[in-house]
């Protein structure tokens, strides 16, 4: 019997010396597994703007599957109109495609799906791993791991990574 054909790509985003975000991607004859594991800073984020609530990813679609046998419990996340109007105008991933597949279409571009980032249990020991039913060649697998990479680094910038802005108002009087 001939084995599965895989490709495996690690991908790591690293900020100030810390990971934020590993991932093992593995293509199979079965479709795609993505391991990941986040910083508590990354869950924290969605734990927090999800005052505790939790959504069924399986209620939106049906591209998930977990690894480990256990359904997952997703973070709920909905940005203000502003922020999704933003995320859409920038075109490199969504946060808001609960079960779906690892590539959404956007305005007739595909963009990578991170909304798996919100599943309950992402930080804790080794992660969470979960496959898409989704058949990928080795340059889309390719194109997937850099598009994860690049997905995740703009995340984190958008809204992890701290700002703060100096603002001062001077007034000549007469």
């Amino acid at each position: 019997m001939a084995q599965p054909v895989t490709a495996v790509e690690s991908v790591e985003v690293i900020k100030g010396g810390e990971t934020i975000f590993q991932g093992l991607l593995s293509r199979t004859r079965l479709g795609l597994t993505l391991t990941v594991k986040i910083h508590p800073s990354v869950e924290d984020f969605f734990s927090t703007q999800a005052g505790g609530a939790h959504e069924d990813p399986a209620a939106y679609g049906r591209q998930w599957v977990p690894k480990d046998g256990e359904a997952f419990r997703c973070w709920r996340f909905h940005p203000s109109e502003q922020t999704a109007k933003e995320m859409v105008m920038k075109g490199e991933y969504t946060l808001t495609s609960l079960g779906g597949p690892l590539l959404v279409q956007n305005d007739g571009a595909q963009i990578i799906n991170l909304s798996f980032l919100r599943i309950v249990g992402l930080s804790e020991n080794a992660g969470r791993s979960l496959s898409f039913r989704e058949v990928c060649t080795e340059a889309e697998v390719d194109n997937l791991a850099r598009k994860l990479q690049q997905g995740v680094r703009t995340f984190f910038t958008d809204f992890l990574r701290p700002k703060t802005i100096n603002i001062v108002v001077s007034m000549q009087e007469k």
